[in-house]
């Protein structure tokens, strides 16, 4: 089973004849090549396994990637709380120290020291 057939017809380079498009096809059809030997690695390897073998992998790859989406998911709708540190100076009632939402925020409340 090939993911990526053998394209054999003439290749074609940039009209523009610039040097950048030039590396930039260099680069990409060094890419695709690498990757239609990957392809074709994989392709072989998966066709030895057995039919009980492939329905494991195809677990594993589903619970994992599919529980690091859910866990992501989970940390984007509840992100976790911070406790607020408490200033205390002698006489006083406790202040919550604010927390800087910026860089300009922050410069404000601890400015630089000369």
């Amino acid at each position: 089973m090939l993911l990526f057939r053998k394209d054999h017809g003439k290749e074609t380079v940039p009209e523009t004849g610039g040097s950048m498009d030039k590396t930039a096809h260099t680069i990409a059809k060094a890419i695709v090549n690498r990757q239609g030997k990957l392809a074709r690695c994989c392709s072989s390897r998966y066709e030895s396994l057995s039919m009980r073998a492939k329905m494991a992998a195809l677990l594993l790859f589903c619970f994992l990637f599919g529980g690091a989406s859910l866990w992501f998911l989970a940390k984007g709708v509840w992100p976790e709380r911070k406790q607020q540190r408490v200033i205390n100076y002698s006489g006083s009632l406790p202040v919550p120290e604010p927390e800087p939402r910026d860089s300009i925020e922050h410069q404000r409340i601890h400015p630089l020291k000369k």
